[in-house]
């Protein structure tokens, strides 16, 4: 399922996968090759998990994950009881995504109109 969000998704739609994960991109980017990246987070409310991740474009369907970070969450305090508004734990999480996105060369966010461009020319510019 993530494959195919990263295939065929624009950023900030949402996929659900089995198990009820909710799959979404968060943002495309080229890296300093010109490989066409893309962050992305899962969230499993059943797991009380967030998923964060960085993967590139390796060939055709095929996304090769440069970086996965998963994190606690629980709900937040004003929400309790609501089971709607959930806070990550903060930490080296952060510090590894700017790493991994350095360590890329990540240039700015593509545009949405850029994206759908891409997606539709199957990746290839």
């Amino acid at each position: 399922t993530l494959d195919a969000a990263l295939e065929t998704r624009a950023s900030g739609e949402v996929v659900t996968a089995d198990g009820g994960v909710e799959i979404q991109v968060i943002a495309t980017f080229l890296d300093r090759d010109g490989r066409p990246c893309r962050a992305f987070e899962g969230l499993d409310l059943g797991a009380e998990a967030l998923t964060e991740g960085l993967a590139c474009r390796a060939a055709p369907g095929d996304w090769a994950t440069e970086v996965v970070l998963a994190n606690r969450i629980s709900p937040a305090p004003e929400a309790a009881g609501q089971g709607d508004a959930f806070v990550p734990a903060s930490g080296a999480a952060d510090h590894a995504l700017d790493d991994a996105l350095d360590r890329l060369g990540a240039g700015m966010s593509l545009t949405p109109a850029e994206e759908r461009t891409l997606i539709a020319a199957g990746w290839t510019d």
